[in-house]
């Protein structure tokens, strides 16, 4: 299998290598005619692809929460007007159905604002 498609762990011996002697910092050193350089940039082609991908699938995701957060607001929205036309009907428990529309009314505000984009997307 090409050197690609695998995580990077060295060999013990190749470990001992880059550590170096205690106290001293590691670097190690790419020869250009080592085995897998030449596989170098098909690895990053493939690596961007796969970035590319997941961005697209999270921007995806984020629409679908989006809408699904817009759904959430309308029922919010449609449950404020049925406690508002209740208080409208019962004047004795008016304060109790305009308090309990009050708390729809944010909750819809507060699921339409999550639905935003954040700041410096899309």
């Amino acid at each position: 299998m090409n050197a690609a498609h695998h995580s990077y762990r060295m060999s013990s011996h190749q470990d001992r290598a880059v550590r170096g002697r205690a106290g001293e910092a590691a670097t190690r050193v790419i020869e250009l005619n080592q085995p897998g350089v030449d596989g170098t940039a098909e690895h990053l082609r493939r690596a961007r692809r796969r970035v590319a991908d997941a961005r697209r699938q999270l921007e995806a995701i984020q629409q679908g929460a989006a809408e699904a957060l817009m759904g959430v607001a309308r029922a919010h929205e449609r449950t404020a007007e049925a406690m508002e036309r209740h208080a409208a009907r019962r004047p004795e428990k008016a304060d109790l159905y305009t308090e309990r529309a009050a708390y729809h009314r944010i909750q819809a505000t507060i699921a339409r604002t999550l639905a935003l984009p954040e700041p410096g997307e899309g």
